[in-house]
């Protein structure tokens, strides 16, 4: 049979395509993806302009503080290449744990460089918004929906605040913009079981130990383990042990082996910690005798200033429910007579705030989203957790609630400030208000009446909350505990606090108003899904940013800034000039900036060592003399030769060496001053600590003389022939030539830590090191000239230093294989 040929069409028969059939070819998921990303990124550099490249810092007191504190140990680092590993500049000194030069092999020395090109802040802010959208694509949300909750993650005023008062060291924002990332990997890792995954949230969660925010980093840690608390359980339940164990063993070996990548300075962080009050909090002297163990946490005393009331949680809905921040610039009618002034404006029961807790819409969303989809197993976790966290931020207002974690839970009695957790509440309220949204505009409810229902019965409900807000504002008396104001001008506040307050109840009616007009146009057809949630968008976003403009935060140039925190040029030129080695005691205003020239006492954080904590607080202020409210005994003890204040003193201990009234700045050298380091001419046994303390405040005890101990010496000590020079002093040592006719105690000005320092005595070490006058230390030192020399421990930063830099190289080489087999399936080489 034969076979039908095959006529070949000429090319002249084929018709050329016309241009109207020819189809666009729809974009593929990636390049939706990246198109996104790319409007993200425009969106927040825009919404941040005055911060890109550098080009302003908000003028901010934990940016303040890093700058002065570490001023000299980055020169000394600049000079010498030596890394600091103690700072003897601010609080008497310090272990140098958190402004380590970051290493080249960490990425975090490239994210700090990205920092300085165009702002660390940019960064971290844009590290977040993309985290969170790759995470809401990752549980399968709309493109728009991604785009529009994840610009809302970032833009919470609360993490605004975190930017401008720490700017230079924002870790408590830099530690949250992290979370999307961890999460997206966590919740990869339980779905797939790649390894590739579980690589990756370790690079995450040692990003975030980077940051050393641990705070932060514990709450992250609670949210994941309430992440993976039902997929562990169903593994238990359908009995597979198996992937029980590989999943939990997994888990637990990523969350090892980001402790090693962060090993340094993790390690040395852990070691110095229970030396400071963030671990330990001081005696007072004030109060009957109480053992304080170390580690026994932040003072309850401490976290109770810092706890707000429940009736502060409002301010999540309402901006001004408690009069906003303690600088809140007023413009109002109610008050004419204030209008254009800052005003301190909170109300509330903590000292003071300078953030706004208010999230607005995004926390109505995330209610729905929470209640409609309270069968989803995340969304359940999502609430429980975030649920905790919020009472948590509220600390002792809930005493027997929040006191429970405190006594049990390990690490939370080191927390100082509750409100941080609210740092993960924003972020599980952005997570969550993606389900509220997806909810509200639910393509189903254009057709089914009864979901279209649920979700007006949804809006109005949200104008209920606004009618309990308007109704309990006739309850609020608008007072702080504490305030001491001039009449009539607490007359005044307490109108422009009214107003602020109902002016944002209004506010929030409009807000809801507009979100129901655009959700109702929706349900009823007027428009597309896209065109609902742009408009959605809109006003979310339209919303946070009005909220962020409230801050009064100066901005400024990083020269306007540095400038304005050195100390002034005559001060620094005569400190500068002294070639002694001495501490300063400065009582004026700004004093803490001297610590950018010369060691200071007097000034301190949560780093300080307890020990010098309780002489700040139980002595240094103490009148032994009867004529100033200035224990000079103390001077002493931390070898002070120079008084630094903003008035005239007429003081037989004092001497008059620089004045300037203009500037009310005037130098006193502290006279009994003669030398860092001296030996002493006898000593008392006082073992108790409190006792010590109280010892310090009486005339009759004379720190250049006497030494006071916690145990007797083998030996007595007695008045001779003896002669101290510092031949060297720097962050890592201290040298001196030392000569005593007979054995002496040798007092050396440096606070004691455990650990700590190595005393050498003509290269050979000191066995024991002894406690003096409650938290220095001093040595037996035979008769005869010597070289004495004091070396801040190496060994934990060297050696946690090369156990981060093996674990990185193996993370590299890990990934790198990882990369090469699945590029060799994908082109099957």
């Amino acid at each position: 049979m034969k076979q039908s040929r095959k006529v070949k069409k000429s090319p002249a028969n084929v018709a050329p395509p016309s241009e109207t059939s020819i189809k666009k070819k729809p974009l593929s998921p990636l390049q939706q993806d990246l198109l996104a990303m790319a409007f993200l990124l425009i969106a927040v550099i825009s919404l941040h302009s005055q911060l890109f490249l550098n080009k302003k810092i908000y003028d901010g007191g934990d940016s303040h503080e890093a700058i002065v504190k570490t001023a000299m140990i980055n020169k000394y680092y600049e000079q010498t290449g030596d890394i600091p590993r103690w700072n003897p500049y601010p609080e008497g000194g310090i272990p140098n744990v958190f402004f380590l030069p970051k290493p080249v092999y960490s990425p975090d020395f490239y994210i700090s460089k990205l920092g300085d090109a165009i702002g660390l802040p940019i960064v971290y802010l844009l590290i977040g918004v993309f985290g969170m959208y790759l995470l809401l694509r990752h549980l399968r949300f709309n493109i728009y929906l991604c785009v529009v909750v994840s610009l809302c993650f970032v833009l919470a005023p609360y993490y605004r605040s975190l930017i401008i008062v720490g700017q230079y060291l924002p870790t408590k924002f830099e530690a949250v913009m992290i979370i999307p990332w961890m999460m997206w990997f966590f919740l990869a890792f339980i779905e797939r079981l790649k390894l590739l995954y579980l690589l990756l949230f370790s690079f995450f969660f040692a990003l975030q130990l980077f940051t050393q925010h641990y705070q932060v980093i514990f709450y992250t840690g609670l949210l994941l383990l309430a992440v993976c608390i039902y997929p562990i359980f169903k593994l238990l339940r359908q009995k597979n042990y198996k992937g029980f164990v590989r999943v939990a063993g997994s888990l637990l070996g990523a969350f090892v082996f980001a402790l090693l990548l962060t090993a340094y300075p993790l390690f040395v962080s852990k070691k110095y910690n229970d030396a400071s009050i963030r671990a330990t909090w001081g005696i007072d002297i004030s109060k009957p005798a109480a053992d304080i163990q170390k580690g026994s946490g932040v003072s309850v005393d401490f976290i109770n200033q810092w706890s707000p009331a429940v009736r502060e949680l409002s301010d999540l809905f309402i901006p001004a429910a408690s009069g906003g921040t303690t600088k809140e610039k007023y413009s109002g009618s109610s008050a004419p007579e204030l209008s254009g002034t800052e005003l301190p404006a909170y109300w509330g029961k903590m000292t003071f705030s300078f953030s706004y807790l208010y999230f607005g819409l995004i926390v109505l969303l995330a209610l729905a989203g929470l209640f409609y989809y309270r069968r989803n197993a995340l969304v359940i976790s999502l609430g429980i957790i975030g649920t905790l966290l919020t009472l948590w931020s509220l600390g002792t207002t809930l005493p027997g609630f929040y006191m429970f974690f405190y006594k049990f839970l390990p690490f939370f009695k080191n927390f100082r400030t509750p409100p941080t957790s609210m740092t993960v509440v924003f972020f599980i309220a952005a997570l969550l208000s993606a389900y509220g949204l997806q909810f509200l505009l639910n393509e189903s409810a254009r057709i089914n009446k009864q979901l279209r229902k649920q979700i007006l019965f949804t809006l109005g409900g949200f104008l209920l909350i606004g009618l309990l807000f308007f109704l309990a504002g006739d309850s609020h008396d608008f007072t702080k505990e504490g305030e001491n104001y001039e009449a009539n001008y607490a007359s005044l506040l307490l109108k422009a606090r009214k107003e602020l307050y109902r002016d944002d109840v209004s506010r929030y009616f409009l807000l809801v108003a507009l979100l129901a007009v655009i959700i109702g146009g929706y349900l009823f057809r007027l428009y597309k899904y896209q065109i609902a949630i742009v408009l959605t968008g809109i006003l979310l976003i339209t919303d946070l940013a009005l909220i962020n403009g409230r801050y009064t935060n100066e901005l400024m140039s990083g020269e306007e800034m540095y400038s304005r925190y050195m100390p002034s040029k005559p001060l620094a030129d005569f400190f500068r000039n002294d070639k002694d080695v001495y501490r300063v005691f400065p009582t004026m205003d700004r004093g803490r900036d001297l610590s950018a020239v010369v060691p200071i006492i007097g000034d301190h954080d949560l780093q300080v060592l307890t020990t010098v904590y309780e002489i700040n607080t139980n002595n240094l202020y103490s009148n032994i003399d009867g004529i100033v409210n200035i224990n000079w005994n103390v001077l002493k003890i931390f070898g002070v030769k120079y008084f630094v204040c903003d008035r005239e003193l007429i003081h037989p201990q004092l001497t008059l060496k620089y004045s300037n009234p203009a500037t009310m700045e005037y130098i006193y050298q502290f006279n009994p001053f003669t030398s860092f380091g001296h030996f002493a001419k006898g000593d008392t046994v006082v073992p108790v600590a409190y006792e010590r303390l109280k010892a310090i405040n009486t005339a009759a005890f004379d720190p250049a003389v006497t030494v006071m101990l916690e145990k007797k010496l083998p030996f007595s000590i007695a008045d001779d022939s003896s002669n101290t020079i510092v031949t060297k002093f720097t962050p890592n040592e201290i040298t001196y030539d030392l000569y005593t006719g007979k054995q002496g105690l040798f007092v050396i000005p440096i606070p004691y830590v455990k650990d700590g320092w190595s005393i050498f005595i003509d290269d050979k070490e000191v066995n024991e090191v002894i406690l003096a006058n409650h938290a220095m230390q001093a040595i037996v030192v035979p008769p005869g000239r010597h070289n004495v020399t004091a070396k801040f421990n190496s060994s934990s930063y060297t050696s946690s230093y090369w156990i981060s830099a093996i674990a990185w190289i193996l993370f590299y080489l890990g990934i790198g294989f990882l990369c090469w087999k699945i590029s060799r399936k994908e082109y099957k080489v």
